[in-house]
C-alpha cells in the first residue's frame, strides 16, 4: 500500500497541491468531518520518511502542510475532537521528521529543514499554535483520563510528545546560534515562550512544561519536559542585560516553583524512575546551580513530597545525589 502511495503522490503532488487539496480542505471544514485530510497527512508522513523522488514536489506539499493546515487548522469546526489532536500530531511529526532527518538536510541542501525551522522562529502564528498544544494538551489529557475516555487520552499524549519534541528541536537550534560569550536579548519566540500563560486560570507555559515531569506520562514525555527547560534555563545565560529568573516567571502563585520543583525530586526519589530520567533531572539541577541561583535554592532547600524515608527538608537534592 505505502508503495502504490508513494509512486501516486511523487507524480502527482504539484497538481494536488493547488486544486484538489484546497478543494477538499474547503468541504470538510463546511462538514466538521476531516477523513481525507487526516489521510493525506498520513501518506505525506510515509514520505517525509522515505524521500521519494521527485523531491520537489515532496517539498511542496510539506510546506503546503505547514502553510495551509498546521496554521489554521485550530480554527475549523470538527465534530469530533479526536480529529483535530490526529491533525495536529500528524502535522508535528512530518516537521519533526524534516527537522531531525540528516538525509532530508543533505538532499535539499540543508536550505528547507532550516527554513522550516526559520519559520517557527519568526511567524508568530504558527509558535503560538505550538505552544497551545502543548499548554493545553496537559488539560485535555487530564480531563480525558478523568472520564476513562482512555483511547483519546493516549492520542493527545502523543500529540504532546510531538510538539515537545519540536519545541526541544527549536530551542537546540537557537541555542547553537549563540557561537560566544556575547550577551543579546530574546526572540518574540523566547520571550513568547516564558511569558505567554494558558487556560482559565493563567497557568504560566513554563509551568506547563514543568507538570509534565509528573508520572502520569510517558517517560519519553517526561524526559522531553526535563530536557526543554534545561534548555530554557541555559538561554537565558545569554539574555542582556542579566538572566531573567525562571522562579520568577513560575510564582504567580506563591508556592507554584516549590510545587514544580517537589514533583522533579518527587521522581528522583521513586525507585521506578528511569536511569534516564534520573540523568535528565541531574542534569537540569546541574544548570539551575550554575545559571538560575533562584531555581537552584529550590533544589537545594526542597523536600519530596509524599516520600517517608528520607526528610529533604533541610538537605535538598543533596542527599538523594549523596
Amino acid at each position: 500500500m505505502h508503495e502504490r502511495s508513494l509512486f501516486f503522490t511523487a507524480e502527482h503532488l504539484r497538481p494536488l497541491c493547488t486544486d484538489e487539496i484546497s478543494t477538499i480542505i474547503h468541504v470538510e471544514c463546511v462538514s466538521g468531518e476531516y477523513g481525507s485530510i487526516i489521510a493525506l497527512l498520513e501518506i505525506v508522513d510515509v514520505l517525509a520518511e522515505n524521500h521519494p523522488p521527485p523531491i520537489e514536489n515532496v517539498l511542496e506539499i510539506i510546506q503546503f502542510v505547514c502553510s495551509s493546515i498546521f496554521s489554521v487548522h485550530e480554527t475549523w469546526r470538527y465534530k469530533r475532537l479526536s480529529q483535530r489532536w490526529i491533525i495536529a500530531q500528524r502535522c508535528l511529526k512530518i516537521f519533526n521528521t524534516v527537522s531531525s532527518d540528516a538525509l532530508w538536510r543533505k538532499r535539499s541542501r540543508g536550505t528547507f529543514s532550516s527554513n522550516l525551522v526559520f519559520t517557527f522562529f519568526t511567524n508568530s502564528s504558527l509558535y503560538h499554535i505550538l505552544f497551545t498544544i502543548i499548554g493545553f494538551g496537559s488539560l485535555n489529557f487530564q480531563q480525558l483520563t478523568a472520564d476513562e475516555k482512555t483511547d483519546d487520552a493516549l492520542l493527545v499524549e502523543e500529540m504532546i510528545t510531538e510538539a515537545l519534541q519540536l519545541l526541544k528541536c527549536l530551542l537546540e537550534i537557537r541555542l547553537s546560534q549563540y557561537g560566544g560569550p556575547e550577551e543579546t536579548s530574546p526572540t518574540p519566540f523566547e520571550q513568547n515562550l516564558m511569558s505567554q500563560l494558558i487556560g482559565p486560570r493563567d497557568t504560566p507555559l513554563i509551568a506547563t512544561i514543568f507538570d509534565y515531569i509528573d508520572r502520569a506520562y510517558t517517560s519519553q514525555v517526561t524526559i522531553l519536559s526535563c530536557t526543554i527547560i534545561n534548555l530554557i534555563a541555559k538561554l537565558t545565560e545569554h539574555y542582556h542585560p542579566r538572566p531573567p529568573s525562571l522562579v520568577g516567571y513560575l510564582n504567580r502563585t506563591s508556592s507554584q516553583a516549590d510545587t514544580m520543583v517537589n514533583k522533579c525530586m518527587t521522581r528522583l526519589s521513586q525507585d521506578v524512575t528511569s536511569p534516564e530520567l534520573r540523568r535528565a533531572l541531574f542534569d537540569l539541577i546541574a544548570t539551575a546551580i550554575e545559571l538560575q541561583r533562584g531555581l537552584a535554592d529550590k533544589f537545594l532547600l526542597s523536600s519530596a513530597r509524599d516520600v517517608k524515608a528520607y526528610d529533604y527538608k533541610t538537605s535538598g537534592c543533596m542527599k538523594l545525589v549523596i
